[in-house]
């Protein structure tokens, strides 16, 4: 699905930088880190930025008549329908983040929320349950996430034993996010009988 939005913007990188604006629209950014957070080279990501500057769908900010960062233009005439189809649930590679998270330890839970739901009620966009977990690789794999939603995701990682103590305890941050809207990506064998709810 990622790939027929593509060809719909002509351009693999365009959706993921109208929906980095649609997501982070409160400030203006500069070049450097925009491609940093999208992990896309500088000179691709300017000829994205010059066509979305060229339609106003983003302003440039000046400092002393240079560029100084890109801003999304909250009175872009199409930004309703257009923020409608870049957050579509459809377009969003849900389906591949237990591989990734899979190469970081071994995985016993999966679920998004938040961001990754359009639940703008949830504390978290990721809970995510393993063991032996290698940092680097999970760093790795969350950052490649959010390069493709074009926004810092809060996380909840916690080992299966830590896991179920909370949900035991009826912990106040694992009932803010399994209580309302979420999405279950993985669950393995040893949690199948676990309700997850807390309420």
């Amino acid at each position: 699905m990622q790939e027929s939005l593509g060809k719909i913007f002509g351009s693999p990188y365009r959706a993921r930088v109208i929906r980095f604006f649609v997501l982070n629209e409160a400030i203006s950014h500069k070049t450097a880190s925009i491609a940093k957070m999208l992990k896309i080279k500088k000179a691709l990501l300017q000829r994205e930025l010059n066509i979305l500057s060229s339609i106003g769908f983003v302003n440039k900010k000046l400092s002393k008549g240079r560029t100084s960062g890109y801003q999304i233009n909250l009175e872009f005439k199409n930004l309703e329908p257009l923020k409608d189809l870049v957050l579509h649930q459809d377009f969003i590679k849900k389906e591949e983040y237990p591989r990734k998270f899979r190469t970081a330890g071994k995985l016993k839970l999966l679920i998004i929320s938040g961001t990754l739901t359009d639940n703008d009620k949830s504390r978290a966009d990721l809970l995510v349950v393993a063991d032996r977990v290698k940092r680097t690789a999970f760093e790795s794999a969350l950052r490649s996430i959010e390069a493709e939603i074009g926004k810092e995701l809060v996380y909840v990682l916690l080992d299966t034993n830590e896991f179920k103590y909370r949900m035991e305890m009826r912990d106040k941050l694992l009932a803010d996010i399994l209580d309302f809207d979420h999405e279950e990506l993985y669950k393995s064998a040893e949690l199948s009988t676990m309700r997850l709810r807390i309420n």
